[in-house]
């Protein structure tokens, strides 16, 4: 079961999509009008957010995806 822990503002306009990294250890909102995707850290043992102060822009997210990529390294 899910319980609520908080409300956190997505720092953006019109939120269209959220994900969380591989990690489990941030959460990625989507802002489709404010061209912008907003880090936020996540409390492994309360599950709160706390903001990154990091934004990334993108023009009109509407979608949060992660790309796997192969390891290029020789080794």
């Amino acid at each position: 079961a899910l319980d609520q822990v908080q409300v956190e503002p997505t720092r953006s306009e019109i939120p269209r999509n959220f994900n969380f990294d591989r990690t489990g250890k941030y959460l990625f909102a989507a802002g489709q009008k404010s061209d912008s995707v907003s880090v936020f850290t996540i409390d492994s043992e309360s599950g709160k957010l706390t903001f990154a102060s990091r934004e990334v822009s993108v023009s009109s997210p509407v979608c949060v995806r992660f790309l796997e990529m192969e390891n290029t390294d020789n080794q």
